[in-house]
């Protein structure tokens, strides 16, 4: 069966400023950063051709995020983008992404054509520069592009990307409690998967819309839940 995961946003608890939100992938089975790649001729002038001036100069700066030395392609994706699965080991998927041989992929295609993301110290999501969209395809130097379990969110049916200027979304962090028995849902207005009691404590660790989301593939009703004095 085809499953999805969406990387997750990573809050740093940064006092001020915003910084990519970024999402380290290895060639391994293994935490960490994989190794940088070379980014060739075909592909730069690919994301100049699908990003204004100013997205591309994000994208392919020196020391942006994506891109770190010049003309060398870091490991790893943004925050809040989505992935196709290829396999779980143990603690570690395994996503389908593009190698360097591999064509430009349609930018249509929001498995494989992704935003890059930042966050804020308060949590909240930007873009990398007021009213800039930067777009990038899911390069990897290899086929095998491994990330922890624990920095995605699994789902049975393909997601939508949780993006800046797309979804109100806070990444923050409270406790609150139930305030009456309610369900707990795989994603926001999603497939119910159990149920909470009411005055059960839980940590709310982001709001979209009016949905909490209160665990990993678990999300209630915002209006159900108050915080924790």
């Amino acid at each position: 069966m085809t499953s999805y995961v969406r990387f997750k946003y990573v809050r740093r608890f940064l006092p001020l400023g915003v910084y990519p939100a970024t999402c380290p992938l290895n060639n391994r089975p293994f935490r960490g950063k994989g190794p940088s790649y070379k980014l060739t001729p075909k592909w730069v002038q690919a994301i100049q051709d699908h990003n204004s001036a100013r997205g591309a100069t994000v994208m392919l700066g020196a020391s942006t995020g994506w891109v770190n030395a010049p003309g060398f392609c870091e490991s790893l994706t943004m925050g809040g983008n989505i992935a196709e699965v290829d396999k779980v080991q143990g603690r570690f998927v395994k996503v389908k992404n593009l190698t360097p041989d591999s064509d430009f992929p349609d930018p249509a295609n929001k498995l494989l054509f992704h935003k890059f993301t930042c966050l804020a110290g308060n949590g909240q999501l930007r873009l990398p520069a007021e009213g800039v969209d930067a777009f990038f395809p899911f390069l990897f130097g290899s086929d095998q592009a491994w990330i922890g379990i624990e920095a995605v969110d699994f789902f049975e049916n393909m997601p939508e990307p949780i993006w800046p200027g797309v979804e109100p979304l806070l990444i923050i962090g409270y406790e609150a409690i139930v305030r009456r028995k309610t369900a707990i849902r795989q994603a926001p207005a999603g497939r119910i998967i159990g149920r909470i009691d009411s005055d059960t404590r839980c940590t709310v660790f982001a709001e979209v819309h009016r949905w909490a989301k209160i665990g990993d593939n678990r999300w209630v009703d915002l209006a159900r839940v108050r915080r924790a004095s």
